[in-house]
């Protein structure tokens, strides 16, 4: 049970940071009075989460489940019965790198985006590194700003779909809140929900793989998209609001935010035969399939 408990306390971890912070724009002129970006990447999981429902847990967190919430109130034989899914799933995969993955792909987006202004890039495992933003920020002199980029994966409960949620802040000197804020949710086209992680696990895992990697790429091009997109601004679309589906299951994928609308609705940034980015109407980009 060991991944299984890992998870739970990582989970439990994320409902207890603050606040959800509200969606900033960037302003041009905010990017360019930053002459100098450090860069916090935070990624404390090892491995994917999973979902175990349990009505216990989720009414004393008030609702969704978050991670693989299992507790004391769950049968020996349905822990049993967890892991004996859980067990293939995790051996197909067991050498996936989430944070090599990710990061690989998305610093060199962040560098781009911020060309010419990234410092330092720090990359850590550790949930602690979230609280120490604020000393962070408050260290910061004229001209300099902190990057902060904070990232989580896991399952809807269904198991029909991977979910990668990223938070991103950047913070200027002499500032007491993020001059750019967003949130953006990647959620891979569903596989039959009947199958479980049994389909996760075939081939090697090999859906499993190709969404970790979809996931990642689509965050950096979602980051790309909305450094230089503000509603109704540089670079915003007039294509007509698309809806798309955003289902399996109630999941929070932030930092309590509402659980998955079934549908989201709002203005694509990038529309393509198989997949969108849309711009909901809280400013939040979603990548999802059509």
């Amino acid at each position: 049970m060991f991944k299984i408990i890992m998870g739970v306390a990582a989970a439990l971890s994320l409902a207890a940071c603050s606040n959800v912070p509200k969606y900033v724009a960037l302003d041009p002129a905010n990017k360019a009075a930053i002459q100098s970006i450090d860069v916090h990447q935070i990624l404390p999981q090892d491995e994917i989460y999973v979902t175990a429902a349990n009505p216990g847990v989720s009414a004393a967190m008030g609702g969704g489940l978050i991670g693989a919430l299992i507790d004391s109130q769950i049968s020996k034989s349905r822990q049993a019965g967890i892991q004996s899914v859980v067990e293939p799933f995790y051996a197909s995969v067991d050498d996936v790198d989430l944070r090599e993955t990710f990061w690989s792909t998305v610093e060199p987006q962040v560098r781009q985006s911020f060309a010419g202004q990234i410092q330092t890039v720090q990359t850590s495992p550790s949930i602690n590194d979230f609280s120490g933003r604020k000393k962070a920020v408050e260290q910061l002199t004229t001209g300099q700003g902190l990057l902060f980029i904070y990232t989580r994966y896991t399952f809807t409960p269904d198991y029909s779909r991977l979910v990668t949620s990223t938070m991103v802040d950047l913070w200027k000197a002499g500032g007491t809140e993020p001059v750019f804020s967003n949130i953006y949710t990647y959620q891979s086209k569903a596989i039959p929900s009947a199958s479980g992680l049994s389909a996760w696990s075939a081939e090697q895992g090999r859906l499993y793989r190709e969404a970790v990697k979809e996931g990642s790429r689509e965050v950096s091009a979602m980051l790309a998209l909305d450094v230089v997109t503000t509603p109704g601004g540089q670079g915003a679309s007039s294509a007509p609001t698309l809806t798309l589906d955003a289902s399996g299951g109630a999941l929070t994928p932030f930092m309590g935010l509402p659980p998955f609308p079934v549908k989201v609705s709002g203005t694509p940034l990038d529309a393509r035969p198989q997949r969108a980015v849309l711009r909901d109407a809280e400013g939040r980009l979603w990548s999802l399939s059509r």
